[in-house]
């Protein structure tokens, strides 16, 4: 066995490499969030934005 603190930096390294392959290989598919494009907008005001908003940005009022 090595010594521990060389072991920590392989087992870096080895992540890094199959982060990058992962990245570089987009046949496996990976848990990310969806990213939706979908326009939302405000009950309130009719503002519209192509994302998610909680208190409307032009009018300030909560959405429902």
């Amino acid at each position: 066995m090595g010594a521990p603190k060389y072991d920590n930096i392989r087992r870096r390294v080895m992540a890094d490499q199959r982060d990058k392959n992962a990245r570089l290989n987009p046949k496996e598919p990976r848990s990310y969030g969806e990213i939706n494009t979908k326009e939302m907008v405000c009950k309130h005001c009719g503002f519209k934005a192509r994302y998610k908003f909680i208190r409307c940005p032009h009018c300030d009022k909560t959405q429902e």
